[in-house]
């Protein structure tokens, strides 16, 4: 079966790709870096392709010519706190790019399975009481560029799936965590500077932006694990919540970071780290997933706290 996966060597990619390796599928990859392409130039199956999504007609001309049975769009400008700086290169990766692959398929004229992630971040502030769970009929308000252009998106796979018959499944994916993660996001912001501590190369000071937030925290390999489930036992036009179902303090996963590489630090909260609006409580349902799928989550916060500190002590 051919798949393939757009943003191949981004964050989520990499583990993505790594999965379906270990199938039998022909895997065709999209990457607009060639730098960050040589670090996987040895995984055999992958056929890499140089496209950018925001280039409409190579990107029409590559689809017309792989017709793949599967297309898992992950390429996209995913750092909320970015967004409130580059508003218009958020939306131009993230809408823009989605409507240059959905016409790319619509005007090919053949089918296939078309998987597009969002984000939490379109809930917003959502109030929950203790217990409660953010499920996918919650209204939704997002609170920054990023959230909004990820509600489009959304709005355009129900679109060309309703006008056109394409078959799309869609995600609310909460914070994903583990190796190989930009210091864009805290926790790995905080593992390399924990690193740099421990190994001597930094002053015992760690710099951090809003600790007193509670999120909702996956590994990314039981991210892409539910990303194939719900290609494989979804339902196409449904969307799901992607997500532990539980959260965590950010001031207390911090703590255990600290602990587990036994150092001491001062903690000093940097303003240039904050966001100018942030929600307090993330926690998602994972239910429905779970009840369409059978995904269930398969690793502990801790070993992936522990993977992403050690991938840093090793750098």
């Amino acid at each position: 079966m051919k798949i393939l996966i757009t943003g191949i060597n981004g964050f989520v990619g990499v583990h993505l790709s790594q999965l379906l390796l270990n199938r039998k599928d022909r895997i065709y990859g999209l990457f607009r870096n060639f730098n960050k392409r040589k670090q996987f130039q040895k995984k055999r199956g992958i056929h890499w392709i140089d496209c950018d999504i925001l280039n409409e007609k190579k990107l029409r001309r590559t689809i017309q010519n792989i017709r793949p049975k599967i297309i898992f769009h992950l390429a996209a400008q995913s750092s909320g706190a970015l967004s409130f700086k580059q508003p218009g290169e958020t939306f131009k990766a993230n809408v823009l790019g989605s409507i240059h692959l959905l016409e790319s398929v619509r005007r090919a004229g053949f089918s296939c399975k078309i998987l597009l992630p969002g984000s939490s971040e379109v809930y917003g502030k959502v109030q929950l009481k203790e217990g409660e769970r953010i499920r996918e009929d919650d209204q939704l308000s997002p609170v920054n560029p990023y959230g909004v252009s990820k509600w489009e998106v959304e709005k355009l796979g129900e679109l060309y799936g309703r006008l056109y018959g394409l078959q799309i499944y869609r995600t609310r994916s909460f914070n994903h965590i583990g190796p190989g993660q930009s210091t864009q996001f805290s926790i790995p912001n905080f593992c390399r500077q924990v690193a740099l501590i421990k190994n001597g190369k930094l002053n015992a000071e760690l710099r951090v932006g809003n600790l007193n937030v509670w999120r909702d925290f996956l590994d990314v390999r039981d991210v892409v694990r539910a990303y194939v489930r719900i290609i494989e036992k979804g339902k196409a036009g449904e969307i799901y919540n992607v997500c532990s179902g539980k959260s965590y303090w950010l001031k207390e996963i911090l703590k255990s970071l600290i602990d587990l590489a036994g150092v001491k630090v001062k903690i000093i909260q940097d303003r240039a780290l904050l966001r100018p609006v942030d929600i307090p409580v993330m926690r998602g349902d994972p239910r429905k997933l779970e009840r369409h799928t059978g995904w269930r989550p398969g690793l502990e916060l801790k070993t992936t706290l522990k993977d992403i500190l050690k991938e840093w002590l090793k750098k």
